[in-house]
C-alpha cells in the first residue's frame, strides 16, 4: 500500500494515511448525479504512538482542494484494527469544510478518548457517497477528488502551529492529510422525470392518497422483517406519482422489475440490494446505511418507499409517529 507523510519529522511526530483499499487496489470511479455509491475502505495510521491526542477533533472530508461536490453519507462502519487508541462521538457532521466555512456536505467528525501507547489504525469501511450532479469529471493525473484527514487533531502534528496564541481558525489555514481517492466519470441525465403529483402511504392501511383523492388498495404497505423498512407496493405507487401503466414492466425469469420514467430507467431485483440507475449500480440503503432490497408478497413487488424516491429524485418525507411516507408533499395538505 502506497502511503503519504506530509509532516516534518517533529516533536509532534507524524501520522501517516494509507493508500485507499478496495478489491482492485485501485482508485474509485463515480459517476455524478447519483447518491449512496460504494466506494473503498480508507485508513487512519499513527506512525508514532500518541500521534494523535486526548480530546482533539478529527475530520474526514473528501474533496478536489475547490469545492465540496461529494459527500459522506451515513452507514460507514468503523473499527479499531490496531494499536490502544479509542475515539467517541464518531458521527456525519455539515457545519464545517476543509477551508474552515461552513458547509452542507456531511463529513465524518470524531473526538479522540484515549491517546494509543502503540501506533494505532482507524478503519472505515462500508463507505457510501453522494457525488453532486454538477461535480466537474476528474482523473488521477489531475488529481481526482482525495479522502482527507483534518482538524484540529491533526494541525497539532505541525510543529509550530499549536502555542498559546493559536485560535481555532488556524486549524482550518492547515492542510490536511490527503490520498487519491474518487474520479467523476460522465455523469448521469439530470433531467428529471416529470413527477408532480403527490402520493401518502401508511402502514398497514390500503388506504392511498393521491393529492386532494382517496383510493382503497387491496393490500396495504408492511414493515419488513428483513429491511426494518416500510415496504410499498411499486405499481401502484409508479401510477399513482403520475407514471403510465405501461412504464412498470416484469421479467419472472429474471426477477427483476423496470421501472420506465423517461429520463431514469430503474431496474430492482428481487432480494438484491442493489439497483440499477439508467445502468449504473447503485446500493438500495436505508436512511440509516442499512441495505435493503425489493420483496415480493401476495404476488405483487414492494420495495422499500424511500429508494424509488432517490431513484426518480422526488422528495419524500417520513412520518415516524404515524409511520406514513409522503412523495411530493407541497401538494398535500
Amino acid at each position: 500500500m502506497l502511503q503519504l507523510d506530509n509532516f516534518n519529522n517533529n516533536d509532534y511526530s507524524e501520522i501517516k494515511n494509507n493508500k485507499i483499499i478496495n478489491k482492485e487496489d485501485t482508485i474509485n470511479n463515480v459517476k455524478a448525479g447519483y447518491q449512496y455509491l460504494n466506494v473503498g475502505d480508507f485508513e487512519i495510521n499513527e506512525s508514532v504512538a500518541g500521534s494523535l491526542k486526548y480530546g482533539q477533533e478529527i475530520y474526514v472530508s473528501i474533496t478536489d482542494g475547490v469545492s465540496s461536490d461529494i459527500a459522506i453519507m451515513p452507514g460507514y462502519k468503523w473499527e479499531i484494527t490496531n494499536g490502544d487508541i479509542k475515539i467517541k462521538d464518531v458521527k456525519n457532521s455539515s457545519n464545517l469544510s476543509a477551508n474552515g466555512h461552513r458547509s452542507s456536505s456531511p463529513h465524518i467528525g470524531f473526538k479522540i478518548d484515549r491517546e494509543s501507547t502503540k501506533p494505532s489504525t482507524i478503519k472505515f469501511s462500508n463507505v457510501h457517497v453522494k457525488v453532486d450532479g454538477k461535480a466537474p469529471i476528474s482523473n488521477t493525473e489531475s488529481g481526482g477528488y482525495q479522502v482527507v484527514i483534518w482538524g484540529p487533531g491533526i494541525a497539532n502534528n505541525y510543529k509550530g502551529l499549536i502555542d498559546n496564541n493559536t485560535n481555532d481558525n488556524d486549524y482550518f489555514e492547515t492542510p490536511g492529510i490527503g490520498d487519491k481517492y474518487i474520479n467523476v466519470e460522465t455523469g448521469a441525465d439530470q433531467s428529471k422525470p416529470n413527477i408532480n403529483n403527490s402520493v401518502q402511504m401508511s402502514f398497514d392501511d390500503s388506504i392511498i392518497k393521491i393529492n386532494d383523492s382517496e383510493q382503497k388498495l387491496d393490500i396495504a404497505p408492511y414493515i419488513s422483517e428483513k429491511n426494518n423498512s416500510m415496504m410499498v407496493p411499486l405499481r401502484y405507487v409508479s401510477y399513482a406519482l403520475g407514471l403510465p401503466e405501461d412504464s412498470v414492466k416484469w421479467d419472472a425469469e429474471t426477477s427483476t422489475v423496470t421501472v420506465d420514467a423517461g429520463s431514469r430507467i430503474i431496474q430492482m431485483k428481487i432480494n438484491d440490494s442493489m439497483m440499477k440507475i439508467n445502468g449504473v449500480n447503485v446500493p438500495m440503503l436505508s436512511k440509516d446505511g442499512y441495505r435493503v432490497n425489493a420483496e415480493i408478497k401476495n404476488d405483487r413487488v414492494f420495495i422499500p418507499f424511500r429508494n424509488l424516491a432517490e431513484a426518480l429524485d422526488i422528495k419524500v418525507d417520513w412520518d415516524e409517529q404515524t409511520k406514513t411516507a409522503t412523495y411530493n408533499s407541497y401538494g398535500l395538505d
